[in-house]
């Protein structure tokens, strides 16, 4: 009986020692309490209810990332070796909101620029993803047919590039690894004329870039020397819509003055417009090459162009948005011309009638009349005059006004002017009266003093007989 109680006992005390062994071991505490632990380290840059817009997505590798909320930069980035990038921005307002990114690779080039509109739910974490375009470069924009053209950019590595010309021809290259890609191809069998081409980026999980806006470039003709010159020439049934090239699609510009250029057929006039009114007009050069200055005034701007020849003109092309934030107030001094494209004939006028608003009276008005001739003009107060000017050789020009007010404030138009060769009906009645003379009226005297002259020794032989 004593062994037996000794030994109950002795299992009670174990059983007691095991107890607090099991209490102060780190080894025996609940499995729970190590995978809960690391949860109590809070990101003290995160509340809890906290709006907060996430923009990640995929560019070339290490591009620097610029994040816009319309036309405002909120934040900037720098893309990963593998092209990926992210960036949180707390403390945000809810609502609808339009994001904008692009962004710049490490030779330089600038993506186009993607816009998404989104609804960014309150107290909580909104993600938007952007796979941005490839940047997209030519090697020349202008190419003599069945000569080479060669495009080339940057995205992400290990993609595919899909080029499409005029929305026919595709072709598929490869990125490196470091997302660079170059593909040529011939242009035989290319039209005289311009072209266009885009590219999109695919993945190998079948991921889709945005596709890039179209770029233009214009295959020509091999010279000859036949050609006929330029007053000999046949005006065209169609012409060829021309393309802007640069700035690109949904560009934002901060410069009062930004040049823009494009490609067209050679020697064509060029005509600028914004949205449904035109702004300016330059020609084009014998390469098709243009370029036109642009004083943005407005937040936003749809820019588009058409070509003429004579009085034979093409569509408009498509547009390209601009975005600009110059930081300042707008300005208010205008000028408008009522015609930007003109058609004269050598020897006669073109009046170029033009409207001043707004700003501080006096104004200088300058005009280059694009043959050498440049005028000054004073104006007391703002309103309408049309100066008038007389070419004396046929030929393209391309003037500009110019109006500066009191306060400094410049504003700028272009203007072009196809001068040809005088036609019979544009004779003058001195050029006229001189024609009849020789052709009529001296034919006409010598029939009469013939006639005066065989009548008078008729009667002499009458008197004689």
């Amino acid at each position: 009986m004593s062994r037996l109680l000794y030994a109950l006992h002795l299992k009670q005390v174990c059983s007691i020692l095991l107890m607090i062994m099991l209490v102060l071991s780190p080894v025996a505490q609940p499995a729970f309490a190590s995978t809960f632990a690391p949860e109590l380290h809070v990101d003290v840059n995160l509340n809890v209810g906290d709006t907060i817009l996430t923009v990640e997505g995929k560019t070339a590798p290490n591009a620097f990332v610029t994040i816009l909320r319309g036309s405002t930069t909120i934040g900037t980035t720098s893309a990963n070796s593998s092209g990926l990038f992210s960036r949180s921005f707390p403390a945000q307002s809810s609502g609808t909101q339009t994001i904008r990114v692009f962004a710049k690779t490490s030779d330089g080039k600038l993506t186009d620029t993607v816009s998404k509109n989104i609804n960014l739910a309150s107290q909580t974490e909104t993600t938007v993803t952007f796979f941005l375009p490839t940047t997209i470069e030519l090697a020349s924009q202008t190419v003599q047919v069945g000569d080479d053209i060669t495009f080339s950019g940057r995205t992400v590595p290990g993609a595919t590039i899909t080029l499409s010309i005029d929305n026919m021809t595709n072709r598929t290259v490869a990125t490196n690894s470091a997302g660079v890609w170059s593909h040529s191809m011939s242009t035989t069998g290319f039209y005289i004329g311009m072209h266009n081409v885009f590219a999109i980026v695919n993945t190998q999980l079948g991921e889709y870039s945005q596709p890039t806006s179209q770029r233009m470039f214009q295959v020509i003709a091999a010279e000859q020397s036949n050609a006929m010159p330029p007053e000999e020439q046949t005006p065209p049934v169609s012409v060829t819509v021309p393309g802007i090239t640069e700035p690109t699609d949904r560009q934002q510009v901060t410069k009062d003055t930004v040049i823009i250029r494009g490609l067209s057929e050679s020697n064509v006039q060029i005509e600028l417009w914004d949205g449904d009114t035109i702004i300016g007009s330059v020609f084009a050069n014998h390469l098709g090459e243009w370029q036109l200055e642009f004083q943005p005034s407005n937040s936003q701007h749809l820019l588009r162009v058409r070509a003429c020849i004579q009085d034979v003109c093409s569509g408009l092309s498509s547009g390209v948005t601009v975005f600009f934030d110059s930081g300042q107030a707008e300005q208010s001094l205008i000028l408008l011309l009522d015609r930007y494209r003109h058609n004269v004939q050598v020897g006669s006028g073109a009046s170029i009638g033009m409207s001043i608003q707004n700003g501080q009276k006096p104004y200088e008005l300058i005009i280059d009349w694009g043959d050498t001739t440049t005028e000054s003009i004073g104006l007391e107060r703002s309103g309408y005059i049309s100066p008038k000017h007389t070419y004396q050789d046929i030929g393209h020009y391309t003037g500009t006004v110019s109006v500066r007010d009191s306060d400094g404030l410049v504003q700028t138009k272009h203007f072009s002017v196809l001068v040809s060769v005088r036609t019979d009906s544009s004779l003058t009645l001195g050029s006229i009266g001189f024609s009849m003379s020789v052709a009529v009226l001296v034919p006409t005297l010598l029939v009469v003093s013939r006639g005066w002259w065989w009548g008078l020794l008729i009667n002499r032989w009458k008197q004689f007989k």
